[in-house]
């Protein structure tokens, strides 16, 4: 697992490459109150390979400080995806770097 910090991150989703996907693993409530825009929410605990056949893809995945990111990567690196990289601090650090989240 590769870890990414956050002006890695914000060059990465403004760039939006093809086959890369931004996973917020935080539950659905957290993810309603505010999220990063252009991001997907797939909670830790359901089923990657389902939303994310993919296993080629480029997967960038956090949650609010990192702590079940960091399960979410150990999961899909054992399910065989080859791409995964953590955003280290998460959206905590999204927003102590003076961005915003947004709502749905």
């Amino acid at each position: 697992m590769k870890n990414c910090t956050l002006k890695e991150f914000k060059k990465a989703i403004e760039e939006q490459a093809e086959n890369t996907y931004f996973v917020d693993v935080r539950t659905p409530a957290e993810f309603e109150k505010g999220h990063i825009d252009g991001t997907i929410n797939v909670a830790l605990g359901e089923d990657f390979e389902e939303f994310f056949p993919d296993k080629d893809a480029t997967y960038y995945i956090f949650c609010k400080i990192g702590g079940r990111s960091v399960t979410a990567c150990a999961e899909m690196k054992a399910a065989g995806y080859k791409n995964i990289i953590h955003f280290k601090g998460s959206t905590e650090a999204w927003e102590k770097g003076g961005e915003e989240l947004i709502t749905s």
